[in-house]
């Protein structure tokens, strides 16, 4: 079955930047460089994974849907049980830590956010389907417009009251399924729905991928200069909402065609098992931020591989 591998090796890409982001790529050479990829440039690798789960999710027929949520339960629990050691103390055994034990699954330990996230907005787009197109994108930036004035409300300490800061500054307000997952995963879906990618050439969305690029870039370095203090990273950034579908669409306008889904499966590896060589590698080593980059890229490539294999009998691990 031909499919893009376009499309697949962006996903990759995509998943060495969420390493590069875990291991602090760059902190050991320059601020600004850390801060430029870490806490911007790679920052766009999440919600275009997003934009296109929600392009596919598009053409999940109705009475598949119910398959689809199962499928990524259950990856989300296997690879939640994999890191239980992480999240979980056995020998604290209290009403505090089993609260904190189930509000871990229910948000998701650390990277793994991203599944429950991910569930979270496909359950909001089903009963949204039947809005027009323009409504759906309404609603979808309304949403994201809320996180993000959250994120900047919080990073800029712009609210006096100490409480109400801590909470702006609580991850889970904004970098949710509702404000971050949601809107992109909308905007997948109408890409998908309208076939507006279609109608637009390679050269076009290449252009317009570009300049919305140094549009991010330079948001992303006054947030560095003008932020009080030492400057907080972003998940939610302006352009974000704009950048992250252009980039989908150049990768789909590539449109590079080839079989079977194995590249798909390493991206889905990689970013599953990083975290594991990070933690290993800080143990045992002090590689500084970029090092540590290239060495769990590498051990993580490879671990994808046996994972890809063990996939072939336990379809539940990828």
């Amino acid at each position: 079955m031909n499919r893009s591998l376009s499309i697949d090796i962006l996903k990759i890409i995509l998943a060495f930047m969420v390493v590069g982001i875990h291991s602090g790529f760059l902190e050991d050479v320059s601020a600004l460089g850390r801060y430029l990829t870490t806490a911007g440039l790679f920052r766009i690798a999440v919600p275009i994974f997003f934009v296109i789960n929600g392009f596919y999710f598009f053409s999940v027929p109705p009475e598949r849907v119910t398959f689809w949520f199962k499928r990524v339960i259950q990856l989300y629990l296997f690879w939640t049980l994999v890191y239980i050691g992480y999240w979980f103390r056995m020998d604290t055994i209290n009403l505090f830590e089993i609260v904190r034990a189930v509000k871990t699954i229910l948000v998701g330990h650390e990277h793994l956010w991203y599944l429950p996230a991910m569930i979270g907005a496909a359950l909001v787009l089903l009963p949204l389907r039947k809005l027009s197109t323009s409504a759906l994108l309404a609603t979808a930036v309304f949403l994201f417009s809320i996180g993000l004035a959250i994120q900047y409300l919080g990073n800029y300490h712009l609210i006096a009251n100490t409480s109400v800061d801590k909470a702006l500054n609580n991850l889970a307000l904004y970098r949710n399924f509702i404000f971050f997952a949601f809107p992109f995963f909308a905007i997948g879906y109408l890409l998908r729905k309208t076939e507006i990618y279609k109608r637009v050439t390679t050269h076009t969305a290449i252009f317009i991928a570009s300049a919305a690029l140094v549009l991010f870039l330079v948001e992303n370095y006054l947030d560095f200069i003008l932020q009080p203090g030492k400057p907080e990273g972003f998940d939610i950034y302006l352009f974000l909402i704009l950048l992250c579908p252009l980039v989908f669409l150049v990768a789909l306008k590539i449109d590079v065609k080839g079989e079977g889904k194995t590249l798909a499966l390493y991206s889905t590896g990689i970013y599953f098992v990083h975290p594991l060589f990070i933690s290993l590698m800080k143990k045992y080593f002090d590689l500084g931020g970029t090092l540590l980059t290239l060495v769990v890229a590498i051990l993580a490539t490879l671990a994808a591989w046996v994972l890809i294999q063990i996939n072939k009998r336990l379809k539940f691990i990828l």
